[in-house]
């Protein structure tokens, strides 16, 4: 299924850029020629004019002529020469590209999504047969307790019959591995159903991927950042956002917004132009979640307090059908998405700023895009590769016999190898903005210009004077 999928991917991406690619390679073909026969004819002419040293003037004025005539004549015709590649040829070779760079993915992203959601599949699948567990144990004694109430009651004066004993140790822990069969059949089941979600997701976004890299789209770029439409002090690039230190210019994200007030003592503040950006934003979507990490944001914005991550909670972040299964390819209602969207853009045009969203559903990006004019959604799915640290080698002292020495190198390789396999079992992390449960959220960044202090000479409003008197 997946290597068919790859395929059908591949193909649909090269055709989707063979027109561009078949222009490219021509004109940079064509360029190469051109500078490859200019080459040759600049050692042309310095050949003629070395073969017209001793002539008059004259003559080696028109042998100079003659020499640069032949080389345009020759770069002219290198050039003419080239041909167009082959579209046909030229689209196999792509698609076969592609499908290479997307088997490799899709292994990378699997890979990935075991190393990070698996400790959590484990812990839910030990709770869940400690669970199954806790009720074998009081099914055996509710049995024996019901044996013994429905025993008939001794008439007077004749002894009371003994119950059935309990089940000896040998019988309940037959009845019990019989029982774990199924319960692990049934968390095997669980865990393949959680892994299938995980390439449904990844086939879901490098789909929606296409359309990200490929749909004409007329909303602007943001560039860098370093503008925006109503801000001299954007277009300028004179905000720049910076790890926020200094006291006063960062705020913690309030109670009523973070999304989980257990992880409050580690979630770093945020600049406090992004937190009142949030406070305005909970007005207008009062289920606003959103979160905050240390080295949360990429390049300029790591660290810079200007990144948070949103979250659709509540009845509108049920993701899942009438059925059970997921709906809506695993991402957010579209009319929940967009219009958290658009009303985050209304926050942050009010506060005079500009923001990016990363979110890996086309259709929504699309039409916020459509509506702010601005590239404002784009979709970002990767797995950064992080540099590999082997563990440091113990300081112990000498050993003492060879044998000790090799046992300790044999140890040493060892603890680097698996330092290895973990490694590259991480893939380096899951970068990815859904679809579930493909880590699905909002990731938001904030470009908002600080609020510059009065002016020195400007005196405050009087105590208890109102806007209008």
């Amino acid at each position: 299924m997946i290597a068919a999928y790859a395929r059908k991917l591949a193909e649909t991406h090269a055709a989707r850029q063979l027109k561009s690619q078949v222009a490219s390679r021509y004109a940079t073909a064509r360029a190469e020629a051109e500078r490859v026969a200019k080459a040759e004819v600049a050692n042309d002419l310095r050949t003629a004019m070395q073969e017209a040293k001793g002539k008059d003037a004259k003559t080696t004025a028109r042998l100079k002529k003659e020499a640069e005539a032949a080389g345009r004549a020759k770069v002219a015709a290198a050039v003419d020469a080239v041909k167009p590649p082959d579209p046909a040829t030229l689209q196999k070779d792509l698609s076969d590209y592609w499908e290479d760079r997307a088997v490799k993915d899709f292994n990378e992203a699997i890979r990935a999504a075991i190393a990070r959601f698996g400790p959590s599949w484990r812990v839910s699948a030990k709770k869940a047969l400690a669970k199954q567990k806790n009720a074998f144990d009081a099914g055996i004694e509710k049995a024996y307790r019901a044996q013994v109430a429905a025993m008939p009651k001794p008439k007077k004066g004749e002894p009371r019959p003994l119950p059935r004993a309990r089940l000896a140790p040998a019988e309940i822990a037959a009845q019990l591995n019989a029982e774990a069969l199924k319960w692990r059949a049934e968390q095997d089941a669980v865990a393949r159903g959680k892994i299938l979600d995980c390439i449904s997701g990844w086939m879901v976004e490098r789909r929606e991927e296409l359309d990200f890299e490929f749909a004409p789209q007329t909303a602007r770029s943001l560039g860098d950042f370093n503008f925006a439409p109503d801000s001299n002090e954007f277009r300028q690039g004179a905000f720049v956002p910076a790890t926020p230190d200094a006291a006063g210019t960062t705020a913690p994200i309030p109670d009523n917004i973070i999304d989980s007030i257990e992880d409050r003592p580690t979630t770093p503040e945020l600049r406090r132009e992004v937190t009142e950006v949030l406070v305005a934003l909970k007005s207008l979507e009062p289920t606003l979640a959103a979160g905050n990490y240390h080295d949360h944001g990429g390049g300029k914005w790591e660290n810079a307090g200007c990144s948070a991550d949103r979250y659709i909670r509540g009845a509108e972040g049920d993701l899942h059908g009438a059925d059970g299964r997921l709906a809506n390819r695993g991402f957010w209602r579209h009319d929940a998405a967009v219009r958290f969207l658009l009303h985050l853009n209304e926050a942050v045009t009010a506060a005079g700023g500009q923001w990016r969203a990363l979110y890996n559903d086309y259709q929504v990006a699309e039409e916020v895009n459509q509506t702010t004019g601005w590239k404002n959604v784009i979709s970002m799915a990767n797995m950064p590769k992080k540099k590999f640290r082997a563990p440091a080698t113990p300081k112990l002292a000498a050993a003492k016999t060879p044998e000790e020495a090799a046992a300790r190198a044999e140890a040493d390789e060892k603890a680097k190898a698996d330092a290895l396999a973990k490694w590259e079992a991480s893939a380096g992390g899951l970068n990815w903005h859904g679809p579930s449960p493909m880590v699905l959220h909002f990731h938001l960044d904030f470009f908002i210009p600080p609020k510059k202090p009065p002016p020195a000479n400007e005196k405050p409003a009087a105590a208890g004077a109102a806007a209008g008197g």
